[in-house]
């Protein structure tokens, strides 16, 4: 319940429902849960970056 997964458009449902309940400004991201490869935490990583980030970029 306290992590935010899935596909990006997925996170980003997540994170438009946090920022609606509780007014949130950021997130902390910790994208190490322990066992995973370092190769999938660095495609999340980037993932974040380029398809989710964008989302909330605000002008």
């Amino acid at each position: 319940k306290d992590a935010l997964a899935g596909p990006p458009d997925h996170v980003i449902e997540q994170i438009n429902s946090l920022k609606q309940a509780f007014g949130i400004d950021y997130i902390i991201a910790f994208m190490d849960a322990g066992g995973v490869d370092h190769s999938k935490i660095m495609s999340s990583i980037e993932l974040l970056g380029k398809e989710v980030m964008p989302a909330f970029n605000e002008s």
